[in-house]
């Protein structure tokens, strides 16, 4: 008897085998850093896997205005913690508080306005200790 696999769950575990969190790919506590597909944007996010603050640094090549962070469980739920922060400049760090955010595998969605007015939406995957 075939048995089905949700789509969902095929997509995530070929999605994941393509990022940079893989550990196939990276020691554990290794930076995330993006991809050259996201050349407008330089994020890079320690420790991860986290226990309570994430280290977020962001270089951009045009002047940011705000970032969106928000978390998304695995099925795809969003998580009630989310950030809007006012930023000025080409580089940024930042460190978030997620202390209050269960265990867990999450998918993080970075969304970057800059001063053009340009949105960007980026999505790293996150675990929390």
């Amino acid at each position: 008897m075939l048995k089905t696999i949700p789509c969902f769950l095929i997509a995530f575990l070929a999605w994941s085998a393509l990022t940079c969190n893989d550990v196939l790919a990276h020691e554990l506590t290794a930076p995330c850093t993006n991809s050259p597909i996201d050349n407008d944007i330089q994020i890079t996010l320690y420790p991860n896997p986290f226990k309570g603050n994430l280290q977020l640094d962001l270089v951009s090549k045009n002047s940011l205005a705000t970032v969106e962070i928000r978390f998304l469980n695995l099925i795809g739920k969003e998580m009630d913690l989310k950030f809007n922060l006012q930023v000025d400049g080409t580089n940024n760090h930042l460190e978030l508080d997620l202390k209050q955010l269960p265990a867990g595998v999450y998918f993080m969605e970075i969304t970057t306005r800059q001063q053009n007015g340009t949105f960007t939406k980026y999505t790293r995957k996150v675990t929390k200790l």
